[in-house]
């Protein structure tokens, strides 16, 4: 469904329904609707939505996404907006693969451009 996201709102809306988040998941999309089409570390995550961590919680984190995942996506187990990337954290972006190609990922800015280039 289409997704609709007004980070300074605080308003999510999927297929224009409103869509409830708790203060911790919006913190985790918000930074990673900020990061659209580059990867966010498990350590980023878990500063933006708990602050100052020392050592994040990979599994706190992986829930997290799990209950942003049921609120956003039509079907959780086939993400079509918030993307794992194993061993190095999530991205948020509509792409036709599970992941861009290694060239893309080690350079953030084609990474982007494909990005848009994919998604207008």
């Amino acid at each position: 469904g289409v997704l609709s996201i007004d980070l300074g709102a605080m308003r999510i809306e999927k297929c224009g329904q409103r869509v409830h988040l708790s203060q911790i998941e919006f913190r985790m999309l918000a930074a990673l609707v900020e990061a659209t089409g580059r990867v966010v570390s498990v350590d980023d995550l878990a500063r933006a939505a708990w602050g100052a961590v020392e050592e994040a919680d990979e599994r706190r984190v992986a829930l997290c996404m799990t209950y942003l995942r049921r609120k956003v996506e039509d079907d959780p187990r086939h993400p079509t907006y918030l993307h794992t990337v194993r061993g190095h954290g999530y991205w948020f972006g509509k792409s036709p693969q599970p992941w861009p190609s290694a060239s893309a990922a080690g350079n953030p800015a084609a990474l982007r451009a494909r990005f848009l280039d994919d998604n207008g």
